[in-house]
C-alpha cells in the first residue's frame, strides 16, 4: 500500500464482523511479513466490527465475509444494521467494501 504512494499501514484498518476472520487476516499478514512481503510498519490494523465502536481510521476495508447466501439466514451477523452502520462509518477518508459478487449482485432492501 504505502510503497506505491498510498496510505501507510497505520492508517488502514481491515474490519470484519467475525473474530475468526480477524485471526485469519492476522495469520496471513504474519506470514507475508515473515516472508518479506510486508514490513511490520506497513501492516494494517485488523479489528472486528464491535471493537471499532467509537474508533476511526483513515482507510477502512470492510470485509463482509459472506461468500454465498441462498437464504436470508446465511447472512449471519451482516444482517444487523447497527453493526453494518458501525463498520461503514469508521473511515475518515476512504471506504472499501469487500463482498463476493454473487452476494452483492442481486442485493435487495429488507425492511427492519
Amino acid at each position: 500500500m504505502y510503497r506505491n504512494g498510498g496510505y501507510p499501514g497505520k492508517d488502514v484498518t481491515i474490519v470484519t464482523p467475525y473474530m475468526a476472520q480477524v485471526v485469519r487476516y492476522r495469520q496471513t499478514l504474519f506470514v507475508l511479513s515473515k516472508q518479506g512481503g510486508l514490513l511490520k510498519t506497513e501492516l494494517p490494523k485488523i479489528a472486528t466490527t464491535d471493537s471499532m465502536q467509537g474508533k476511526e481510521s483513515k482507510v477502512i476495508i470492510y470485509d463482509w465475509v459472506v461468500t454465498s447466501a441462498n437464504l436470508f439466514a446465511d447472512m449471519g451477523l451482516t444482517i444487523d444494521s447497527n453493526r453494518g452502520n458501525v463498520g461503514m462509518s469508521r473511515m475518515t477518508e476512504v471506504m472499501i467494501n469487500v463482498l463476493h459478487a454473487r452476494v452483492g449482485s442481486e442485493a435487495k432492501s429488507i425492511p427492519i
